[in-house]
């Protein structure tokens, strides 16, 4: 029965955050359990995220210059090792886990909500500092996605940077472990973003998310720096470090993230095809311009800017060819009028960023001479066929890039 009620416990905290369900509603279906539930279920939810840190004004200008310097001057993370699924654990270890964080809840109601709260604002070598921690981990245990448990990490790395700020200099033998904490939680925050991606998930909003937040931590690292005694300095460098290279690495699963979109829009336009909806299939074939254009923003902040073109233009290119395939006439000519843009804008921005041009700056230019080109050629010639390669030359010769190489064919 122990373990019926943590279940119980457990399912109904995750229908009451993600709104399938009230409090009420929930104690209303367990009314035995009634007395037992709602003083757990309070104490559960009524852990909130820490606040936010900021930084001094007066750092902000100079910080920025110096968080670009940083960025520019790492070299790429290697990937993050993956994760284990909790699914591999036995079901009697994961129930068990379950049974220590419901102790952990009964625990916090009995100290009181009261002192929850005041734990809030704990700082490493305070009595309710234990308490404060506790709490993050009850909230992981209650993360249930990948994106929620990447943003709880975020938020938890935020809280590091946040005690840091206010620890006393007395305190400053807990610096390095606060930066230890902060590189951990920031790392494990992005391997399940990295894991959302590669399950199929929408993470690009998280990943800005992530970015927002590291440029953000760069910020208060600088700032925090200048203010803590010498000997504690080396942990901060090495947490600015790690903060950069982090920002890196979100800037590329961004990037990625936005290229699944592009893909999965794509598919989805193969789906309205088929069934006939050409208006859905022109409203998609737009949104997908917009996932090319937030993937090439995100690619054009990181240091790997031609191996993400190349890797979108291979997966791309193999989705266009399936969705060809298989779709009616009546949506052919759209679909290969949006992969002869793709390609071909793949082709001038990656010649663009070997002239040493911004990859943000070049899509934009195309997507103008694009706009003008089309019209004069849409219908007269089959895109991506070697006369239409000719006509687009000529077109840019027209503009002043006469210096450009013809670029093959589009496959």
């Amino acid at each position: 029965m122990a373990t019926k009620k943590e279940e119980i416990l457990a399912q109904c905290i995750a229908d009451v955050k993600a709104e399938r369900a009230s409090v009420e509603d929930c104690l209303a279906k367990y009314p035995r359990l009634r007395k037992e539930l709602e003083p757990l279920l309070k104490i559960a939810l009524a852990i909130e995220p820490p606040p936010e840190v900021s930084p001094s004004p007066t750092f902000k200008a100079r910080a920025r210059a110096r968080l670009l310097a940083q960025i520019h001057a790492q070299r790429p993370v290697t990937k993050g090792r993956r994760l284990r699924y909790i699914s591999w654990t036995p079901r009697e270890r994961r129930f068990s886990m379950v049974a220590i964080v419901i102790a952990i809840i009964v625990a916090l109601a009995a100290i009181g909500g009261g002192t929850v709260y005041a734990s809030q604002d704990a700082l490493p070598g305070d009595v309710l500092y234990p308490v404060k921690t506790t709490i993050e981990d009850a909230r992981l245990f209650f993360a249930f996605s990948d994106e929620a448990k990447a943003g709880t990490y975020l938020a938890i790395a935020g809280t590091r940077l946040d005690e840091l700020s206010r620890l006393p200099g007395e305190r400053s033998r807990f610096v390095e472990r606060l930066m230890e904490r902060y590189r951990y939680n920031l790392e494990r925050g992005l391997d399940f973003a990295e894991q959302r991606i590669e399950q199929g998930g929408n993470a690009s909003g998280l990943l800005a998310r992530f970015q927002e937040r590291l440029a953000h931590h760069q910020e208060v690292l600088q700032t925090v720096y200048e203010q803590v005694p010498e000997e504690a300095q080396p942990a901060i460098e090495h947490a600015i470090n790690v903060s950069g290279q982090g920002l890196e690495r979100a800037n590329r699963l961004r990037a990625r993230a936005h290229l699944e979109n592009a893909a999965q829009r794509l598919a989805r336009v193969s789906e309205m095809a088929q069934a006939g909806r050409m208006d859905e299939v022109i409203e998609l074939l737009g949104e997908y311009d917009e996932d090319l254009a937030s993937f090439v923003e995100a690619a054009s902040e990181t240091g790997d800017v031609e191996l993400l073109l190349e890797l979108a233009c291979e997966r791309l290119d193999l989705v266009f060819v399936d969705v060809l395939a298989i779709v009616p006439d009546e949506a052919r000519s759209a679909i290969e009028d949006a992969q002869a843009k793709t390609m071909k804008g793949f082709d001038e921005a990656t010649e663009a960023v070997d002239r040493g041009q911004d990859l943000k700056d070049a899509w934009q230019e195309f997507e103008v001479e694009w706009e003008e080109f089309m019209p004069q050629w849409e219908g007269e010639m089959e895109p991506g066929s070697e006369k239409w390669q000719d006509a687009w030359q000529e077109f840019k010769t027209e503009r002043g890039h006469s210096q450009l190489v013809p670029t093959p064919p589009i496959p």
